[in-house]
């Protein structure tokens, strides 16, 4: 099943991913559309790279990739919850959502509300029928950690798109208040340490913004799986300096 839904995943991802690159495209909502740019004839070459036949895109290297990707975080992500389907589920969600917005984020630097809302709705579904945590729990999660980077957004003017704000609504819903913050946290360490080395050797302009939503999902991912382990380690690197 997992080598399965790993298939499933990765071909979906690139093919829900082709058609909203393609829609932003028309609407001319891609940021690299600078101004010394033709809009229209840049349009039409993002249509032409991206609009391709469901022969095409089964075929792609790209997608093909995607399905090796998501097979291997299915597998991996069973392993680790034991082959329990009630955790399991809620692991290959975020899969699916998170090969599919980093893929949009790093070519587009977009996150679609269509994706965030389709997930969102998925999550509910999912944690209605699983739930080992209060209703409440899933509730401030999403509250709560959107909150915080609309907050980070508002400080760094633009620093944080609306995308990732609303994509951390559907991963409250999914993990809770625990694994959502420690998401939160593993996300901007590792934003922080790549884009700050991208920065140092120059190959991220002072102005410009790097995509956050490849650290939400590699975040969210590590933290569904290990969260105890993490806080652990976590708790026991403040008791040494504490100490």
């Amino acid at each position: 099943m997992a080598v399965l839904f790993g298939i499933l995943a990765g071909v979906g991802a690139f093919v829900v991913g082709n058609r909203l690159l393609v829609a932003s495209a028309r609407e001319q909502l891609f940021p690299e559309q600078e101004q010394q740019f033709d809009d229209a004839a840049l349009t039409e070459a993002l249509v032409r790279t991206y609009d391709l036949s469901l022969t095409r895109s089964i075929t792609h290297p790209q997608c093909l990739l995607m399905a090796v990707l998501c097979t291997a975080l299915a597998l991996w992500a069973a392993w680790q919850c034991g082959w329990d389907p009630s955790q399991t589920i809620g692991a290959w969600i975020i899969v699916s959502i998170g090969v599919l917005i980093t893929r949009t984020d790093v070519i587009a630097q977009l996150i679609h509300d269509k994706v965030v809302i389709a997930f969102t709705a998925i999550a509910l579904v999912y944690r209605f029928f699983s739930s080992p945590l209060p209703w409440w729990d899933y509730a401030i999660a999403a509250v709560l950690a959107s909150a915080l980077l609309w907050m980070l957004g508002v400080v760094s003017r633009g620093g944080m798109g609306w995308g990732d704000i609303k994509l951390y609504i559907c991963i409250g819903v999914l993990c809770g208040i625990q694994v959502t913050m420690l998401s939160l946290f593993v996300a901007s360490v590792c934003g922080l340490l790549v884009g700050g080395t991208m920065r140092i050797v120059g190959t991220l302009p002072p102005k410009s913004f790097m995509p956050f939503g490849p650290f939400i999902a590699l975040g969210t991912y590590v933290s569904y799986l290990y969260s105890d382990v993490l806080i652990d380690a976590y708790r026991g690197l403040i008791g040494q300096f504490i100490a």
